[in-house]
């Protein structure tokens, strides 16, 4: 979220990066409603969709949107408790979803789970990655930033992305179809993929 359009223009020059952090901090917790247009529903079904970071506030309500147009979704991410609500609250209101417990920094772990799913519905249709993390608590100038926390954040946001469109990407091809969404991460650690994309053109 652009925080700046938000806020106008005169009060802007009153705040600093601090207060709009802070603003943006409070609005992430803020309920919003949208809504879903009868036309959308079924518009996805049959497709089988999978979403990493799902229990998240961007991940579920991808995973509820995909749900409501007739998609099965894998509700992926790490906290069981939180992927488990995500999954409820999609099938009290008539959505088809499952959790899939799956660690994108680990290799064998987004192998064997991709291979699970491709194995039961014969599928992978939609693959979004949005599973992300920029390390807030840990941030720092960049000079002064540990290499472990870059670690981190690259395995997280980089090469977890990659993985699993390497993964998903083997099962659409056997069926020739396949949608890859990537969520762009909005702070300081996108330019981290910023400069991977200028160095691999």
């Amino acid at each position: 979220m652009n925080i700046r359009k938000l806020i106008p223009k005169k009060l802007m020059t009153k705040l600093d990066n601090r207060d709009l952090r802070l603003i943006k901090y409070k609005l992430r917790n803020t309920e919003c409603k949208y809504k879903i247009y009868t036309e959308d529903l079924g518009k996805l079904k049959d497709k089988v969709a999978i979403v990493t970071g799902g229990s998240g506030a961007i991940g579920s309500a991808i995973c509820f949107r995909l749900a409501m147009e007739g998609a099965h979704v894998f509700v992926a991410g790490r906290n069981k408790e939180n992927l488990n609500s995500v999954v409820n609250q999609i099938k009290e209101n008539g959505g088809n979803a499952e959790l899939i417990e799956v660690d994108v920094t680990n290799y064998e772990d987004i192998n064997k789970k991709m291979e699970y799913i491709y194995n039961k519905c014969g599928k992978i249709d939609i693959l979004v990655n949005n599973a992300g993390g920029s390390a807030r608590s840990k941030n720092n100038k960049i000079v002064d930033q540990d290499v472990e926390v870059i670690d981190e954040v690259l395995n997280i946001n980089l090469r977890g992305t990659i993985l699993c469109c390497k993964e998903c990407s083997k099962y659409m091809i056997k069926n020739n179809y396949g949608r890859i969404v990537n969520i762009r991460i909005n702070s300081w650690n996108w330019w981290f993929v910023r400069i991977f994309r200028i160095l691999c053109i």
